[in-house]
This record gives structure tokens, sequence and C-alpha cells, in this order.
């Protein structure tokens, strides 16, 4: 039997080539807790911007999506019913054939807390009807 000498020129090449093809890797992120969440909202300020933030955090938290994934939204993904709302996400890190997916989102029972309220009064707010909803 042969120990392997890590130390070796041509293994520490190797594994430092691997390293750089594949990464390490990735640690997943925390997730907001409710009263981070409530931090976060009571920093929204009630002029268009901050109508829109409200929005955004709210659809991500109860959606539990990604910052690419809010961003990649636009007005034609949205479709409203009286439940609530159904988000199409064109493309997730978990989609990797890019079919897309569809997210339902039902309405809170707090009017303050609830996402599709909020998207609604945001986009009442800035009049978008169509194209990108992530700007302001």
């Amino acid at each position: 039997m042969h120990s392997l000498e890590t130390r070796q020129p041509a293994i520490s090449a190797t594994m430092r080539g691997i390293l750089a093809t594949h990464g390490k890797p990735a640690r997943p992120a925390a997730a907001l807790t409710s009263a981070e969440v409530k931090r976060l909202l009571a920093s929204c300020g009630t002029d268009v911007a901050g109508v829109r933030d409200r929005a955004l955090l709210l659809v991500g938290f109860a959606g539990a999506l990604r910052r690419s994934e809010l961003v990649g939204i636009d007005r034609e993904h949205l479709r409203f019913t009286s439940e609530g709302m159904t988000v199409l996400i064109p493309r997730a890190k978990r989609d990797q054939e890019g079919e897309g997916a569809s997210i339902g989102i039902p309405r809170g029972l707090n009017p303050l807390s609830c996402p599709v309220r909020a998207v609604e009064a945001w986009l009442k707010r800035s009049r978008i009807e169509w194209g990108r909803c992530s700007g302001a």
C-alpha cells in the first residue's frame, strides 16, 4: 500500500484545477424570519418605490423566491384571482430545463402583510400595465 502525499506539486496543481473548474459547493443563504420581514416592511416608505419594495418583499417571502426570480417577473407573469395570485417564474435556478414554474400565492388575512394586496396596490399606484415589474 502506498501513501498519498497531497503536498506533491502535481497533486496540488490538480486539486487547484478542479476547484477552479467546479468551485466550492454553494452555501445556502439563511431565510428571513417573520420578525426580520416585519422590520424590513417598517422601513418601506409610502412613495412609489416604497410601495414597490413592500410588494417585492412580501411576494419574495410568501413565494420563497430568489432575487433573480423576483427581478425576472413581468406584469404579464401575474394572474389575479379572488383567492390570490399566480406568478409565472420564467427561469429559476431549480428549473434546469428552462420551462418556467408557476407558483400560487394566497391572499393573506392581514391586509398590511398580504402579498397579493401589496402587488395590486403597487401596480395601481405605479400604473404598470405591462412589462418589467422590478423597476420604480
